[in-house]
C-alpha cells in the first residue's frame, strides 16, 4: 500500500486539515486539548504528515495566534480563515485556495477534520490507495452507516467544493453525488470530539483499551 501512495501521483493529492471552529461547545479551544502529550491540532497535522499524500494546509481561524505555534516545526501551510463563523463551507474554500496557490496542478484533495483524534495517517492512505486503485473520483469514509469525512475529491469537484454554502460542508457535494462515491469502512471516523462529554468519552474508552493492552503483555509475559 505504501509503495502506491509514495508514486508521484499520489503526491498530487492534498490534504486540508480543517480547524477553524471557536469549539463553542467544548468550552475551550479544542486544537489545543492534549492527547497523549499532544495537541489536538498537531496530532491531526503529524497523521496528514504520515499519509504520504501532500501538499498540507491547515486552515485556521478562531484562536489562530493561540493554535499556530502548534505546528511550528512541520512542513505544511497554513492559512487563517478570517470567516470561519460563516460555517465549515468558508475554510473548505480557504484551504482549497490556499492549496491551488502553493500548488497549481494538484489533482486532488483529502478533507480532514481536526477533531477527529483516530483518524490516521494510514486511515488516510486507505483513501488514497483507494484512489489509485479504483480511478475514482471521490472516495469517502464509510462510519455508522453513514459516509463523510476524512474524504478524497478530484479536481473536477473543486468548483462544486468551492460553492458550498454554510455548515453543509463536502457532505453537500457527497450527497449530490452519492451514487459516485467510492466509501471505503473507516469507523475510526466515527469519533469526533465536541463536547466535554465526547472527550471523557474517549479518553476512558482508550483508557480501558490501553489497560487491556497492558495486561494481555503481561499475561504474555
Amino acid at each position: 500500500m505504501n509503495e502506491i501512495v509514495r508514486s508521484k501521483r499520489a503526491r498530487n493529492i492534498g490534504i486540508v486539515i480543517l480547524a477553524a471552529g471557536a469549539s463553542t461547545r467544548m468550552g475551550t479551544a479544542k486544537q489545543l486539548l492534549k492527547i497523549e502529550g499532544t495537541s489536538l491540532i498537531r496530532r491531526a497535522a503529524e497523521h496528514a504528515l504520515d499519509s504520504l499524500c501532500g501538499p498540507i494546509v491547515v486552515v485556521l481561524g478562531a484562536n489562530a495566534e493561540q493554535i499556530a505555534p502548534e505546528l511550528n516545526g512541520l512542513a505544511l501551510e497554513t492559512t487563517v480563515n478570517h470567516d470561519w463563523e460563516i460555517g465549515i463551507s468558508s475554510s473548505i474554500h480557504a484551504g482549497l485556495n490556499r492549496l491551488l496557490a502553493i500548488h497549481p496542478e494538484i489533482e486532488g484533495v483529502i478533507l480532514f477534520l481536526a477533531d477527529q483524534p483516530n483518524v490516521t495517517g494510514t486511515s488516510l492512505r486507505k483513501l488514497a490507495t483507494a484512489h489509485l486503485q479504483s480511478g475514482s473520483a471521490l472516495v469517502a469514509a464509510a462510519y455508522s452507516g453513514q459516509i463523510g469525512t476524512p474524504a478524497l475529491f478530484l479536481r473536477c469537484y473543486f468548483d462544486e467544493l468551492l460553492q458550498t454554502k454554510g455548515q453543509g460542508g463536502a457532505k453537500q457535494v457527497l450527497e449530490r453525488h452519492a451514487k459516485r462515491v467510492l466509501s471505503i469502512d473507516l469507523p475510526e471516523a466515527v469519533i469526533d470530539l465536541d463536547t466535554p462529554q465526547n472527550l471523557a468519552d474517549f479518553v476512558n474508552r482508550k483508557n480501558i483499551l490501553d489497560n487491556h493492552a497492558a495486561a494481555t503483555i503481561s499475561r504474555n509475559e
